[in-house]
């Protein structure tokens, strides 16, 4: 195939551009679900729970846990979010296939996006795929330091 054919030229540019994008919205999904756990971890240290036991826990012990604490806040739709954040972010730390890539990003878009007023979903709904997920997954450690910052002082 020669280099130069339009066509290659245009299909190598698409492929390209599609790996810029996969390459932000993993560095945003990777860093941002590593934020909103280090605040899970933060929220169930402050309850009592040691370092240790804290260690050894996967993220959804942590957000099972997490719920436990917050007591009224269990049906909060963050949780819902949190869980669609970690799930594309283990298939994107675990897999290339980027129909399901898409899947999981268009579930936590869609449970994101939910929670806002019309308005406000329709002015963030076409950004990036990095955005949102940043967004999206600041948000919920908003919601759990938010917890966090309920808790009594200890004496």
């Amino acid at each position: 195939m020669n280099f130069d054919d339009p066509e290659f030229k245009k299909r190598v540019e698409e492929v390209r551009e599609r790996y810029r994008n996969q390459n932000a919205l993993t560095l945003s999904v990777l860093r941002n679900h590593l934020e909103a756990e280090q605040i899970m971890n933060d929220y169930i240290s402050a309850n009592g729970v040691s370092k240790r036991k804290l260690r050894r826990m996967k993220f959804s012990d942590k957000m099972e846990k997490c719920k436990l604490f917050a007591k009224g806040e269990e049906d909060e739709p963050w949780w819902g979010i949190l869980n669609a954040a970690n799930s594309l972010r283990n298939t994107i730390a675990h897999n290339l296939d980027a129909d399901k890539i898409d899947r999981r990003l268009a579930d936590l878009k869609a449970k994101y996006l939910a929670t806002m007023t019309p308005e406000n979903a329709a002015a963030i709904e076409n950004e990036p795929d990095d955005y949102i997920a940043m967004m999206a997954c600041s948000t919920c450690g908003g919601f759990i330091a938010t917890l966090e910052s309920r808790i009594p002082p200890k004496e």
